[in-house]
């Protein structure tokens, strides 16, 4: 998370859904802004003093993210435990094989964006990727320093790593796991289940 006493905000940021760009927008206009050390700059550390200041949080469609969340696990395999080098294949894993291990299922399970809201009293405004420039404008309007723009939308089929769109690393099984893993975000942000609607462009609920 990220606070700013004298822009009066919380910002909830799940990873992999803009959140170094919201950081480095918000660092250059507020000198005070801080985010916990540990256990992880993501983590939701609440605290009653910020109650009535302005709560929000991004978010992004489930299967986009989860292929985000694959390509940044095994980017960075050079940082990651010795156990989890070994079970993400040093790195060479495909996304199909990532979801069918029970380990990194687990590990998944810890990103939902819903379980970094737990300990928070209340939600202001949910900025989705998918709809980044309007959402955003409900920020820039409370928080008119903030300033943000079009640029923290995040594209994972451009990693060079990922090879080909994000789709094509579907399979029904990888389907099928991360609709059960992001259940709640499916159902909480209006996100659509439907796996073919999603590739043709359809992620919210109609």
């Amino acid at each position: 998370m990220q606070v700013s006493k004298s822009g009066r905000f919380v910002y909830i940021n799940p990873p992999r859904t803009g959140t170094t760009s919201v950081w480095h927008a918000a660092r250059d206009s507020f000198k005070d802004l801080w985010q916990p050390l540990s256990p992880s700059r993501h983590a939701t550390v609440w605290r009653d003093e910020w109650e009535d200041f302005f709560i929000f949080t991004t978010v992004r469609h489930p299967y986009s993210r989860a292929i985000s969340i694959w390509l940044r696990l095994v980017e960075n395999i050079q940082l990651r435990e010795k156990h989890l080098a070994k079970t993400l294949q040093h790195g060479k894993i495909p996304f199909a094989d990532f979801t069918q291990n029970q380990k990194l299922v687990n590990r998944l399970s810890w990103f939902p964006c819903c379980n970094f809201l737990k300990n928070v009293p209340r939600l202001d405004h949910v900025v989705h990727l998918e709809t980044f420039k309007k959402d955003i404008a409900t920020v820039n309007k409370k928080i008119p320093r903030l300033r943000l723009d079009a640029s923290c939308v995040v594209n994972p089929s451009t990693s060079r790593r990922a090879k080909k769109p994000w789709h094509e690393h579907y399979t029904e099984e990888a389907i099928s796991t991360v609709a059960k893993v992001f259940k709640q975000d499916f159902e909480d942000y209006g996100y659509n289940t439907n796996f073919n609607e999603v590739c043709d462009g359809k992620f919210f609920v109609s």
